[in-house]
């Protein structure tokens, strides 16, 4: 048992002289990464201004997608901080079908596909 400790330390030793010690595995940078535990505008911007990505203000009479959520065979889609599922009316649109990824709505006489964020009158 003696020999085994003794092993452990002359290999720890030897770890320690060449450098080896100081990390095991793959380094990675972070030193762009905001951190999450530190509250303020320090980090890295985003969104850039004038992308289309950057937040849209919604008119009187404009509707904004937001979230598409689908749980087992429930379907749901914020618009306008409002929660919607397939069949309700939104405005002069019924909602046709919701997906992961787009919205279908009907005013009666066409369709349109929408995506989120996408703002429709």
């Amino acid at each position: 048992m003696k020999s085994f400790f003794s092993g452990l330390l002359l290999f720890t030793l030897v770890l320690i002289i060449f450098g080896y010690g100081t990390s095991f595995g793959t380094e990675i940078d972070f030193s762009d990464v905001r951190n999450p535990f530190k509250f303020g505008t320090s980090g890295k911007r985003l969104l850039k201004k004038g992308d289309d990505t950057e937040k849209k203000t919604v008119q009187k009479g404009e509707y904004k997608v937001g979230l598409f959520m689908i749980k087992g065979s429930k379907k749901i889609v914020v618009i306008n901080d409002k929660r919607y599922t397939e069949g309700d009316k939104v405005g002069k649109y019924l909602i046709e079908s919701i997906t992961l990824d787009h919205l279908e709505i009907s005013d009666g006489t066409s369709s349109r596909r929408l995506e989120i964020n996408e703002i429709f009158r």
